[in-house]
């Protein structure tokens, strides 16, 4: 059965999220000594989902242009949500 979305997705917005945060922070209050490599550091344990959601990014886009023309009410919905 394959899956529209990865599991790790939700995660993976979670650190994207922390991350905009973040450096929005540090910008407002930027100053000479500032750095963003403190963040990086912080969601370096994260990075290895990525690998992962990379490499099935092509079928999940596949498999929701398949689900969008055979579902007319989930195309409906996307269009009306983005």
């Amino acid at each position: 059965r394959r899956r529209l979305f990865p599991s790790s997705l939700e995660t993976l917005l979670t650190v994207h999220t922390t991350f905009l945060e973040s450096v929005k922070l540090k910008v407002e209050n930027w100053d000479a000594k500032s750095i963003i490599g403190d963040i990086i550091l912080e969601l370096c344990p994260y990075f290895n989902l990525y690998p992962p959601y990379l490499a099935e990014y092509n079928v999940q886009t596949q498999l929701l242009k398949e689900i969008k023309n055979t579902m007319p009410d989930f195309r409906d919905f996307l269009q009306k949500s983005f």
